[in-house]
């Protein structure tokens, strides 16, 4: 199986005082993800209060690993948006950084591979506009 690498022709998110450092944090090679240092919970999507000690006053967006697994994904074949190409796959990945921290996007690499749940990813991103989409690779990497 062929799998597009999904962000071609893909709409640039809409980047809010919240989420840009989630979509900039590419041009650094880093991915950002909101984090609070009164528990050290990590949370995505972010939020204006922490979803377990519910501070306001100790979030931050600071840079992990970008390693996780591939906890769910699908393979898309019709196109969400004109012009866009298929197939792609997308994923939902679970970073190492916690359990249950979760976030969304497209797979690529691993095509010879029928079913990616539990395969090692790494994050990569694709610049598209003023934002920097993470994907995320499969790879042979732990």
């Amino acid at each position: 199986m062929t799998s597009t690498i999904w962000t071609h022709g893909r709409r640039v998110p809409g980047i809010t005082p919240d989420t840009a450092d989630y979509w900039t944090g590419g041009a650094t090679g880093r991915l950002r993800i909101q984090h609070c240092s009164a528990c050290e919970q990590w949370q995505h999507p972010p939020s204006p209060v922490c979803r377990r000690c519910r501070t306001a006053t100790h979030l931050a967006s600071d840079a992990v690993s970008g390693h996780g697994r591939v906890a769910s994904w699908t393979t898309n074949e019709q196109p969400w948006f004109p012009g866009q190409p298929v197939p792609f796959r997308v994923g939902y990945v679970e970073l190492v950084e916690q359990p249950g921290l979760y976030v969304f996007g497209g797979l690529i690499g691993g095509t010879d591979i029928d079913d990616p749940t539990d395969k090692p990813v790494v994050t990569r991103f694709q610049q598209q506009g003023e934002a920097w989409l993470p994907v995320f690779e499969i790879t042979d990497e732990e």
